[in-house]
């Protein structure tokens, strides 16, 4: 066990001083200047050893004193130095994550796009909206493809708007005969006309037109005209095609709009059986026409079309309430003209019947305008 040693101090001993403040700063500025390079040279005298060293000298902060000069040659801080890392560090690591997400993002997106385009194409002859779509097929295979959609295209261009109705259109070549400004100049001349055994109706509209007979088609409405100029009579055709718009369903009785259809195609075929027919008897150099083939169904067509009339009247609009009861008067005058004798219709009858049909013709077009 060692002893603990005990320094005892002689009476006559003196204590020895530190050296002056002035000797220490020359010493630290001598070790600034060489930087303690000597005193850690290797293999050197000039390391002193503990016994040669003056009272009260302390070892200097060279190795401080180092890194002050010589800088952070590496990138961290020493326990000496006191200096500490930069504080960059935090946001490097949160601009890496940004970088991170946002290249997960346009990755996702780039490759969403590639799926959507490899399974949705537009191209109507590579897909069909399924799996396999991607996939080329035969040439016969594509035509069918493209004839497919091409016929899916028109269907929906055809299809009619499920808030409108389409009505029976009505076509004919109505034979004019004169214009007026004024309404009285053509009621006289609708007058003298209907006198002489012609058939004339004027518009209620100006300019006042008078109508004196209606074909079917163009060879129809020429052997009207034929018989009217040999009596000088001044004329010229005007084809007419009323009801090629549709109409909204708001305007119609039924929701679906089948009774108006069907009462409508009930006029529309008297119409044209008949019209064809009085032409045929008005015809010049033509034998007389009978119309018992045709009368039954005549007959038949006329008093559906006046039995529904009643109640098709009470649910279409006010306005079009007039002219629906022209469209019937103008087919009583029709029937009852050629009811007289069907069998032998004499051309002053016929001419009657003429009038009765262009009544139903300009009705019928105000009708269609009344229920838009």
């Amino acid at each position: 066990m060692m002893k603990p040693r005990i320094n005892v101090r002689t009476k006559n001993a003196t204590i020895q001083l530190a050296e002056p403040s002035n000797k220490k700063r020359e010493t630290d500025g001598e070790n600034r200047q060489t930087g303690g390079r000597d005193s850690r040279r290797r293999g050197g005298g000039g390391s002193q050893s503990p016994g040669e060293r003056p009272p009260g000298w302390k070892r200097p902060l060279v190795w401080a004193l180092r890194e002050v000069e010589e800088g952070d040659a590496i990138g961290w801080g020493s326990p000496y130095s006191g200096r500490r890392p930069g504080k960059g560090g935090k946001d490097k690591r949160i601009r890496s994550v940004l970088v991170s997400v946002s290249g997960a993002v346009l990755l996702g997106t780039l490759m969403g796009g590639l799926i959507m385009n490899l399974f949705f194409s537009e191209e109507p002859d590579l897909s069909t909206r399924s799996i396999d779509s991607h996939l080329r097929r035969a040439p016969v295979e594509a035509e069918q493809s493209k004839s497919r959609v091409g016929g899916e295209k028109q269907e929906s261009k055809k299809k009619p708007s499920p808030k409108s109705l389409q009505l029976p259109v009505l076509q004919a070549v109505l034979v004019q005969g004169g214009n007026f400004k004024e309404r009285t100049g053509a009621l006289e001349t609708v007058r003298k006309y209907r006198s002489e055994g012609w058939a004339a109706v004027t518009t209620e509209d100006p300019p006042y037109r008078i109508y004196r007979g209606v074909g079917l088609n163009q060879e129809g409405s020429r052997k009207l005209t034929d018989v009217l100029e040999e009596r000088d009579a001044k004329t010229y055709a005007k084809a007419v095609r009323f009801g090629d718009d549709s109409i909204p369903l708001s305007s119609i009785p039924d929701k679906k709009g089948k009774n108006l259809i069907t009462w409508l195609n009930h006029g529309h075929q008297v119409f044209r059986v008949l019209g064809e027919k009085t032409a045929d008897g008005l015809a010049p150099g033509k034998k007389e026409v009978s119309l018992e083939p045709v009368w039954s169904e005549v007959l038949q067509h006329y008093n559906k079309l006046v039995q529904t009339a009643p109640q098709l009247e009470k649910g279409i609009p006010a306005k079009a309430k007039p002219q629906l009861v022209q469209m019937v008067r103008a087919m009583d005058q029709v029937v009852q003209s050629g009811q007289t004798n069907p069998k032998q219709p004499e051309n002053a009858m016929l001419w009657q019947m003429q009038e009765g049909l262009i009544r139903y013709a300009l009705a019928y077009e105000k009708f269609v305008e009344a229920l838009r």
